[in-house]
């Protein structure tokens, strides 16, 4: 049973700052438009405030399982920022982004992340980059913004986020490890050359993890996007430095599509993506999923209804090198479920079943269900068992007003029969978020 307590109050104080500040900054956009010359700076603030509110976490085996009791939480998340932009006399531009986070976590967090310090705030640059644009400059050739090229703090995402979310963490000394806004890396270098439908990529990253692995990597990826088909896309990556075990030499190669086969049904939707890691005789493995999705927009509600099935491969105790799956940066966009996926299995040595629902009832109202059926890929030894657990996950998402965004989610994970032995809980696990969300 969730239990409301001190730690379930709202922290609306952040969202009273941001509203009693929104003036100045309208003000500031105002001062800073490009009409007194061809330097624009847009100023920007977003706040997000979260409740969590759990009962039986971890099956209810949290203090065993992460060293404290974890129930109710609360974070508070201000992301500050400046955009700026330059147009030159050719017909590109210069651009950048400067931002902030400041974070702050109440209680335990539900992946034990900050068990020793369940009071934590941390404040940490953001986004920190220059570009370059080309505009109209080979717009006769290649077509406009045929060329980007930044520099700096930024993060790098690639299609669904399955391979690159994020190059961040979040929770422990950064707090907020539920909301997770922290997604830029260190440093990183992104040039991108697109015309007529294709692209072709090359990026350098340096992560930002804490502690740091020192993980660096680069690599290309190549694209075509068409309105009647949609994408397909490959690529390939060399990890060039880390000290994360298996990880220093890898190659990695991606492959992923999303498409739309059939002209006379426009509604279908095939997804799918695979991740093969390689690294000499450490390490062999692979992750990938598969989808198949249909919307129909003609009817009330405008439903759109998926199945995916997403294997994470495990290492195999009958072999001497390892197999299991590093997840690298995946996020939270839509993977892996709201408790299992995220606070337990963490993406790896997983096999998940998932069938979803989005309605859209009202424009500013949607409405996902979302049924997971998870067991391990490597079953455990020597009970043989795979089991791992059934989820429900339940997502309210409301836009109140132009800039202020509500949402509750909710989510319920019944342990089976490996959930019982690795983390030794059998209760069903509860969790509510409450969120709200204010940008300008």
């Amino acid at each position: 049973m969730i239990r409301w307590g001190r730690q379930a109050r709202w922290p609306w104080r952040a969202l009273g700052v941001a509203a009693c500040i929104a003036p100045e900054i309208a003000q500031a956009q105002a001062a800073a438009s490009p009409q007194s010359g061809p330097f624009s700076v847009t100023p920007g603030l977003q706040v997000e405030t979260a409740a969590f509110l759990q009962g039986n976490s971890w099956f209810g085996q949290s203090q065993a399982n992460i060293g404290a009791v974890s129930k109710n939480w609360t974070e508070t998340v201000l992301t500050p920022s400046v955009d700026w932009r330059y147009p030159l006399d050719d017909g590109s531009s210069v651009y950048g982004r400067l931002s902030a986070i400041g974070a702050a976590t109440d209680g335990v967090d539900a992946g034990g992340s900050n068990a020793n310090s369940p009071q934590i705030s941390a404040f940490e640059i953001e986004d920190s980059y220059v570009g370059w644009r080309s505009g109209s400059l080979f717009a006769d050739t290649l077509g406009t913004d045929a060329v980007d090229i930044t520099i700096g703090r930024l993060k790098y995402q690639l299609g669904s986020g399955f391979l690159f979310w994020k190059e961040s963490n979040n929770g422990a000394s950064r707090a907020a490890n539920g909301i997770a806004p922290r997604k830029a890396a260190r440093l990183a270098a992104d040039a991108k050359l697109s015309s007529h439908g294709w692209t072709v990529e090359t990026v350098y990253l340096k992560f930002n993890d804490r502690p740091s692995t020192h993980t660096q990597l680069a690599g290309t990826t190549i694209y075509y996007s068409g309105s009647a088909w949609g994408l397909v896309g490959f690529g390939v990556y060399k990890v060039l430095t880390s000290n994360y075990p298996n990880r220093a030499g890898m190659t990695v190669l991606n492959l992923r599509g999303d498409i739309h086969p059939i002209p006379q049904l426009r509604g279908l939707d095939l997804t799918g993506e695979y991740v093969r890691e390689q690294n000499g005789d450490l390490l062999a493995t692979g992750a990938g999923f598969l989808g198949i999705g249909y919307a129909f927009s003609s009817l009330p509600f405008a439903p759109y209804v998926d199945y995916r099935r997403a294997t994470f491969r495990g290492n195999s105790p009958n072999t001497t090198q390892s197999e299991a799956y590093d997840p690298f940066s995946l996020g939270i966009s839509n993977w892996g479920s709201l408790l299992v996926g995220k606070y337990v299995l963490s993406n790896s040595n997983q096999r998940a079943n998932s069938l979803r629902l989005v309605l859209q009832p009202l424009n500013r109202l949607k409405l996902t269900t979302q049924v997971y059926r998870i067991s391990l890929d490597q079953p455990l030894v020597p009970t043989g068992v795979r089991d791992f657990a059934d989820e429900v996950d339940l997502v309210a998402e409301w836009a109140a007003t132009q800039r202020l965004t509500l949402s509750v989610t909710g989510a319920v994970a019944r342990p089976r029969a490996a959930a019982l032995e690795i983390t030794g809980g059998d209760h069903t696990w509860s969790y509510v978020v409450l969120d709200a969300r204010w940008a300008y």
